[in-house]
């Protein structure tokens, strides 16, 4: 891990122990390495209703993208195709700078292949 001042940290942590943003380490008493997530341009997508959040979520499903879905908004990196079918289906959606709490990830409820 690099920091703001391009120091380089490296981190072990505990099996089960996560990092997430604002995590702290004291280094001495001195110095504090405190984790920040950096920003990251974003599709959002705020469903107007529940018919839409559904088609929503079954075209998302079929592209395998990983999703973050937080207060009745759909939010997934930034993809050309996403947006043209979106667009194609009529669905509204902004790219915004995001600061996300935790990673994007896949919903796998099980496993299966196409």
């Amino acid at each position: 891990m690099k920091s703001d001042h391009g120091n380089e940290f490296g981190i072990r942590l505990d099996k089960g122990q996560k990092l997430q943003n604002g995590s702290a380490f004291f280094i001495d008493d001195h110095h504090v390495l405190a984790i920040g997530v950096e920003s990251q341009d974003l599709i959002v997508i705020s469903p107007k209703d529940m018919d839409e959040m559904g088609i929503t979520a079954h075209i998302l499903g079929n592209t395998h993208k990983p999703i973050e879905v937080k207060d009745a908004k759909i939010y997934l990196e930034v993809d050309p195709v996403v947006e043209q079918v979106l667009t194609q289906k009529d669905i509204a959606y902004t790219i915004e700078e995001v600061v996300l709490d935790k990673p994007l990830r896949h919903v796998n409820l099980t496993a299966h292949e196409h």
